[in-house]
């Protein structure tokens, strides 16, 4: 028979996956609402006047704020628990694109744009340190690859038609209503969270991971690499063919494709990097990406350039360096530790990269080859 010792943790682990099922329920709806709008925010302020320096900017302060402060994120996570942040940054998020609506018409808003970047960039590192810290905690010692899949897949394919959507709703009724529809999503997002009836969870940190930096320094020069190619492919793509095509459809058409093939990639993959390994799947990974980077800046003024964004989302380098980082968390007594130094340093190399494109050379096609070298970091994994 069961002894009460039994019953409470079965009680226990049934309340966890209740807990998990919400939060991933909410996860689905927030990623449904930002892949609607997500995408376009940059061909938004490049429509009401912001020139593409002006953007790099904007994008800039918003990880500045997301990423430079990632130690003391943490340990704000660490002191309010993840269900209190989860919350309070879902209404920040909503003020935040509130007033990006009401930028066009507000000359003070436009004094102060890159107060809304830096509000954005606080709560999406609070938000992310926290869905991640938890997923981390509770991805267990099996089937790590697979979990991490579906992590990753789940949001992605509820988001897939979400691009297109939104291009559509913002190239044949305005950007106004494309953010009015994802401020009532996002707001409806909040109500799985209201079910949870207690704190997550409190994770310790202690900077650990940053006082013995030396130790880490490889994994610190790999996220440079992971996020400068991030930046090229996450930002600079998506501009690139906004301005080659001159419709908001075609770029969400494009981001939807994309973004089913990496669900369709991250699925097949979940459970063949548990069996076959990380290792070779990142390297190819970083190969491919290097090479369809380079064709990116060869063919900048092409169809072709449509074409490799579909492509690049068969990339394996996310679903198997991912797995690698859960793992990473997982060995620390609380996760939060190293997804604080990842958020760190991926701020590191998305600055690096951006200050570049702001001070050196602000063209397509050679950011585009730096992201290509960047994304060879992965060869020597």
């Amino acid at each position: 028979m069961f002894t009460n010792r039994h019953h409470h943790h079965i009680d226990k682990l049934l309340h966890l996956k209740d807990k998990l099922s919400f939060i991933y329920t909410h996860l689905i709806l927030q990623s449904f609402a930002l892949s609607l709008i997500g995408v376009f925010i940059p061909i938004f302020l490049y429509t009401i006047g912001f020139d593409l320096r002006k953007i790099i900017l904007f994008i800039l302060v918003q990880w500045i704020f997301f990423g430079g402060f990632s130690p003391v994120y943490a340990r704000i996570v660490s002191k309010i628990g993840l269900k209190e942040v989860i919350i309070i940054r879902t209404p920040l998020l909503i003020l935040n694109l509130f007033l990006l609506y009401i930028l066009p018409g507000s000359h003070f808003l436009q004094s102060y744009v890159y107060v809304l970047a830096a509000l954005e960039g606080i709560s999406g590192a609070l938000y992310t340190m926290s869905i991640t810290s938890l997923f981390a905690k509770h991805i267990g010692i099996k089937q790590q690859g697979k979990r991490t899949a579906k992590f990753m897949a789940f949001p992605r394919m509820a988001s897939v038609i979400a691009p297109a959507i939104g291009g559509f709703i913002a190239l044949e009724f305005g950007f106004p209503l494309l953010f009015l529809l994802v401020l009532l999503i996002l707001t409806i997002s909040l109500i799985p969270i209201f079910f949870l009836k207690e704190n997550i969870d409190h994770p310790g940190y202690k900077s650990l991971l940053f006082k013995d930096f030396k130790k880490h320094f490889k994994e610190f020069i790999t996220l440079n690499g992971y996020a400068m190619r991030g930046v090229a492919l996450g930002i600079l793509l998506p501009i690139a063919i906004y301005l080659y095509k001159q419709n908001t459809f075609s770029l969400g058409v494009v981001t939807s494709l994309s973004a089913l093939a990496s669900a369709m990639l991250y699925i097949y993959l979940g459970s063949v990097v548990d069996k076959k390994g990380i290792n070779n799947f990142i390297r190819f990974g970083g190969v491919y990406t290097g090479v369809l980077m380079v064709l990116m800046g060869i063919y900048i003024e092409s169809y072709f350039l449509v074409v490799l964004a579909v492509l690049i989302g068969f990339n394996t380098v996310p679903i198997a360096y991912e797995t690698h980082l859960y793992r990473e968390a997982k060995k620390h007594r609380s996760p939060l530790e190293f997804i604080s130094f990842k958020e760190f340093s991926l701020f590191i190399g998305r600055s690096i990269f951006l200050l570049f494109l702001l001070f050196i050379t602000i063209e397509f096609d050679t950011a585009f080859y730096i992201g290509a070298l960047a994304s060879l970091v992965f060869v020597f994994f």
